[in-house]
């Protein structure tokens, strides 16, 4: 789930940093 997660919010807010321990 975290890896379909993972570029959604790099492209959303590539300033902030993916929730990696979620």
């Amino acid at each position: 789930m975290s890896t379909l997660y993972f570029p959604l919010i790099s492209s959303e807010w590539p300033h902030l940093k993916p929730p990696t321990t979620c």
